[in-house]
């Protein structure tokens, strides 16, 4: 036989795949026209019935150096390459058996990784951990390396748990609203996510490539993806204006009700709006010149922002209270005899000077404000709650229907699955 070049040898493992299948098929068939292939020396070309026959007679393919690994395989790969008596310089026997004396599987180059795992179904439809996680691994990865261990898996717990309801909720409203459509609408539905998916292409050059690639670095989504969240936004909008809509009416009676329930929030009481300018009261030079500005028509409030006031200078000395009893009997300061002087006062008159313990002051009442909102004006924004409440109320009635009816796993041993693969995957040394 003619010795084979060692670029021969690598040419033959470097065969497209499909050569590569040939050449396994012709092994198990046991020819020995794929000795002559790989030899390129000429052979018998018929085939014998002793030919497949097994023991010292088995076909054998050229053997490489005994550094070289022609075929590497685990016990469950089928035929292997074992090495044989040498009958000759360059051959192996092929056998099948792996347990022959002397065979040692290949070595893994790695421990064993998670690719992807199929954590429960939502009506038939397969929830995948990686899909699934993967708008939020961005967030997941950041945090690891900020927040201590067990913080980071109260968050990783909250947000799959959170994301899991939503997809749930989607999931089943999109379902639903689909199942309700009739032959005409369907087709409506596919021609208008049809020219969403163009509109998404045109603005990227009209590369669909362009498009994915953009989406998944703007929202971490293929087009595909995208695609599907539009039908689900598309449907569910569809399906609780018809489910939800119709079961909400808010009355005339529901409006003012709710009024009356809330009447302080729309009538709160009125709000006293003083000003107050104190100096200590050994402080005659300060005193003196307060008693001046007051004197020649100064501003209160500009007496209060300047240098002469100690109470609350960068607020202007502004003290609100308010007035939940009788003007005459609250409690406006801390001290008394502001107190007395600030309940006989009426809006825009100043009292003072006031001596109270070692201070001395002027005080104003500016205003008393009272912002009430009749029946009348806070009707639109009554009815826009109440229409917003009763709508939550319906959906997670309607949502628990369709739990109740549809096929869906145990939710928390999904969450849990989720939060397992989450933690091998992202913080594998959290423990």
């Amino acid at each position: 036989m003619k010795a084979q070049t060692q670029a021969d040898r690598w040419s033959v493992l470097r065969a497209p795949p499909v050569m590569a299948i040939v050449a396994a098929a012709g092994l198990l068939g046991g020819c020995d026209t794929i000795s002559r292939e790989l030899t390129g020396e000429p052979g018998r070309s018929d085939v014998e019935i002793g030919s497949f026959a097994g023991g010292a007679d088995a076909p054998s393919i050229p053997r490489p150096e005994p550094d070289e690994t022609l075929v590497e395989s685990g016990p469950s790969a089928g035929p292997v390459l074992a090495a044989a008596p040498r009958t000759s310089p360059s051959t192996y026997t092929l056998r099948s058996d792996p347990g022959i004396p002397g065979y040692v599987p290949a070595a893994p180059v790695s421990a064993p990784q998670l690719v992807d795992a199929k954590v429960g179904d939502i009506n038939g439809r397969p929830i995948y951990a990686g899909e699934f996680l993967r708008p939020l691994e961005a967030r997941f990865l950041a945090e690891v390396e900020r927040m201590p261990p067990r913080q980071w898996m109260v968050l990783v717990s909250r947000e799959i748990r959170r994301a899991l309801d939503l997809m749930i909720t989607d999931e089943l409203l999109r379902a639903e609203a689909l199942a309700d459509l009739n032959p005409e609408q369907r087709q409506g539905l596919r021609a208008f996510l049809e020219n969403v998916r163009q509109d998404l292409i045109s603005e990227n050059l009209g590369s669909e490539r362009l498009a994915e690639r953009r989406l998944l670095e703007s929202e971490g989504k293929t087009l595909e993806e995208r695609m599907r969240d539009e039908e689900s936004l598309t449907l569910v909008r569809l399906n609780l204006g018809k489910e939800i809509a119709r079961r909400v009416h808010i009355s005339r009676r529901d409006i003012e009700q709710r009024y009356e329930r809330d009447y302080l929030l729309y009538n709160p009481p009125p709000t006293a709006k003083f000003r107050l300018v104190r100096a200590f009261a050994d402080d005659a030079e300060s005193i003196a010149a307060i008693k001046r500005e007051l004197s020649s028509g100064t501003a209160f409030s500009e007496i209060a922002e300047s240098e002469l006031n100690s109470f609350r200078r960068e607020e202007g000395g502004l003290q609100e209270v308010l007035i939940e009893g009788e003007f005459g009997e609250t409690e406006f300061f801390g001290a008394e005899p502001l107190n007395e002087a600030a309940r006989g006062m009426t809006p825009g008159q100043i009292a003072g000077p006031i001596e109270f313990g070692p201070l001395v002051g002027w005080l104003q009442l500016e205003s008393i404000e009272q912002e009430s909102v009749p029946w009348y004006d806070a009707q639109l924004k009554i009815e826009q709650e109440l229409t917003y409440e009763r709508r939550q109320e319906e959906l997670d009635k309607y949502i628990n229907r369709l739990i109740e009816r549809a096929r869906v796993g145990n939710i928390n041993e999904i969450h849990q699955r989720l939060v397992e693969i989450a933690v091998e995957r992202y913080a594998p040394d959290q423990g």
